[in-house]
């Protein structure tokens, strides 16, 4: 039996981390999609990224997300729901970035009392 390798993307785990990449300032609580930039973490050659979010609501039903980029609507969201308030929410979103390092955020208008973010690894 002939064992044959498939080309694909390959997943670089960050390993460890010892703070948040990004708090509550990071993001924009105003309901649009806004660019964050992951270039200082993440390298130009990366397809995909994995980010984990950690969010409290200070209501239930607040969403905050990542998408990819280049997308200008709200329709192809990756993110967490507040599903109770004053609780964290935890979710991990995959999303395409761009090769300047770029994902775009969203984080539903003001009713977030915390807001972290931290790169897990990304597919290059």
């Amino acid at each position: 039996m002939l064992l044959v390798r498939k080309p694909g993307l390959k997943f670089m785990w960050r390993g460890d981390h010892a703070d948040w990449d990004f708090a509550t300032g990071a993001f924009t609580q105003d309901g649009a999609l806004h660019e964050l930039d992951l270039s200082a973490i993440v390298p130009g050659k990366a397809k995909l990224v994995q980010v984990r979010l950690n969010v409290v609501g200070s209501s239930s039903g607040k969403l905050c997300a990542l998408t990819s980029a280049d997308n200008t609507t709200v329709y192809h969201l990756s993110g967490v729901t507040c599903c109770v308030a004053s609780v964290v929410n935890r979710g991990t979103v995959t999303v395409p970035i761009s090769k300047t390092g770029i994902v775009k955020s969203y984080a539903d208008t003001s009713g977030f009392s915390g807001i972290y973010a931290n790169v897990l690894g990304w597919w290059y």
